[in-house]
């Protein structure tokens, strides 16, 4: 019972440790908006459909109402805390096996610690790789982001078009991908 109000408290410290670091557009100064421009071209750069906007100073998404980019920016967003939260265990399993002093009983707690931190470690990866796979099946994608996939094709023919919102261009199809 201990155990499970452990790993509860902790997920729920990483959950609102992930909410905390979640980026906020209110305030915004040069230096965020540096950062979310290098954010914007990062998300370019993987074929998200993504265009800075150099005039309201964002990213634009058009892409990002789509339930599918919205599910998997939750998960994202999930496993992004559970490995947090994971760590954040270890490091404590390690404070206490520090300060036990040799106390056998507590020991074997911080020994404890650390094993379950690592176990859900383990899980919360399998966890984003099976639910990749899933969402990939679901949507057909082979792995890749389908809505991006059908932005692109609206470069058909047009290779400037493409290659400039950071698509590759097949000259024999005359297909974007």
């Amino acid at each position: 019972m201990k155990k499970a109000i452990i790993i509860i408290v902790a997920v729920i410290m990483a959950f609102g440790v992930g909410i905390s670091l979640m980026p906020s557009s209110v305030g915004a100064s040069a230096s965020s908006e540096a950062t979310e421009k290098a954010l914007c071209d990062a998300e370019k750069a993987r074929g998200v459909n993504a265009d800075w906007n150099p005039t309201t100073k964002h990213c634009d998404r058009p892409d990002s109402t789509n339930p599918e980019n919205m599910i998997s920016t939750i998960l994202n967003i999930l496993f992004f805390v559970l490995g947090i939260a994971s760590i954040v265990m270890i490091i404590y399993g390690g404070i206490q096996f520090i300060s036990s002093r040799g106390d056998p009983k507590k020991v074997s707690t911080a020994k404890s610690t650390v094993m379950y931190a690592i176990i859900g470690l383990i899980v919360a990866i399998l966890a984003l790789a099976i639910t990749n796979w899933v969402m990939s099946v679901l949507t057909g994608s082979g792995g890749g982001n389908s809505a991006s996939n059908s932005a692109a094709s609206e470069y058909d023919g047009d290779s400037t078009g493409c290659q400039s919102h950071g698509y590759s261009y097949d000259h024999g199809t005359g297909h974007c991908n």
